[in-house]
C-alpha cells in the first residue's frame, strides 16, 4: 500500500505541496479582493442572454484592471509586454488553466467603456441595444 497527500484549496483544487496550494489560497484571496470592488455579479443564463447590465463606476473598474494586472503579471511575468485590452494577453492568460480568467472577462471583454456598463457577454458590448434597458444594481 502507498500512502498520497494531497493539498485541497478552498475552491477545490488539488495539489502535491503546501507550497502550491497556499500561493493558490493566495490568488483566490486577491481575486475575491479584486472582485470586492465591483457590484455583485449575477451568474445566471438571464444576464449572460442580455437581461440587463451592471452599471458600475470608472474608477473601480480602473482600479480593479490595474489589480488584476499586477496579479496576473506575478503569475506570469510574459504579460508585462502587453497592455491588459491586447489579444495577447488574454491569449496568455487563456493558456493555462487561470482563475484570473473569468474576472478578466467581467472587467475587460464584458465593459462598455463609453457608459462602465457590464454585460453578460462581450457581444453585448457592440451591441448594447441588444440589452434589456434594466440597471441590475440600481439602488
Amino acid at each position: 500500500m502507498k500512502k498520497i497527500e494531497k493539498y485541497v484549496t478552498k475552491d477545490g483544487a488539488e495539489f502535491d505541496t503546501e507550497e502550491e496550494a497556499s500561493h493558490r489560497e493566495y490568488l483566490l484571496d486577491e481575486k475575491n479582493r479584486i472582485n470586492s470592488i465591483l457590484p455583485d455579479h449575477p451568474d445566471t443564463s438571464d444576464f449572460a442572454n442580455g437581461h440587463g447590465y451592471i452599471q458600475h463606476y470608472r474608477k473601480n473598474v480602473i482600479r480593479a484592471r490595474n489589480m488584476l494586472y499586477e496579479m496576473a503579471i506575478e503569475i506570469s511575468p510574459s504579460l508585462s509586454k502587453y497592455d491588459i485590452k491586447d489579444y495577447g494577453f488574454l491569449r496568455t492568460l487563456d493558456d493555462g488553466n487561470n482563475i484570473l480568467l473569468p474576472l478578466y472577462y467581467r472587467i475587460v471583454s464584458c465593459m462598455d467603456e463609453d457608459t462602465w456598463r457590464e454585460y453578460g457577454q462581450p457581444y453585448f458590448v457592440s451591441h448594447p441595444d441588444r440589452v434589456e434597458k434594466i440597471c441590475i444594481n440600481e439602488d
